[in-house]
């Protein structure tokens, strides 16, 4: 949990969100089957957002098992549903359905987070 709240905090930061958004984030046994299939023929998801609530779901052991950069992609994804309000999009982005854009050396988080902050930069105009 403490990676987690630690990647809360860089969120807030990344985004300048300082008033509280009191968003949990809980870990545990979950699978989502959303009956649409990925390129690899998945139609699981391994987290999802109720806004309603201001909670986070993400599937405990996937989660634990992925790499750091990706751990860091999916928990921005949901946040970007539940902290700003965003929807998914098609191309290469943070908010792309079960396709993680960042690269394997992570080399391109900057930009895709950048990309991110355009997006909820625009939605809130």
């Amino acid at each position: 949990m403490l990676l987690i709240t630690i990647l809360l905090l860089q969120f807030y930061m990344d985004f300048e969100i300082y008033e509280e958004k009191s968003i949990r984030v809980v870990l545990e046994d979950v699978t989502l089957d959303t009956g649409i299939e990925d390129a690899e023929g998945n139609t699981t998801s391994h987290g999802y957002c109720e806004p309603f609530k201001k909670k986070i779901t993400l599937d405990k052991e996937y989660f634990e098992n992925l790499p750091f950069i990706y751990q860091r992609e999916l928990l921005y994804h949901e946040l970007g549903h539940c902290a700003l309000g965003l929807n998914h999009v098609e191309e290469e982005d943070i908010m792309r359905p079960r396709v993680y854009s960042t690269n394997k050396d992570g080399s391109n988080w900057k930009y895709l987070v950048n990309k991110m902050k355009k997006r909820y930069n625009d939605k809130t105009k």
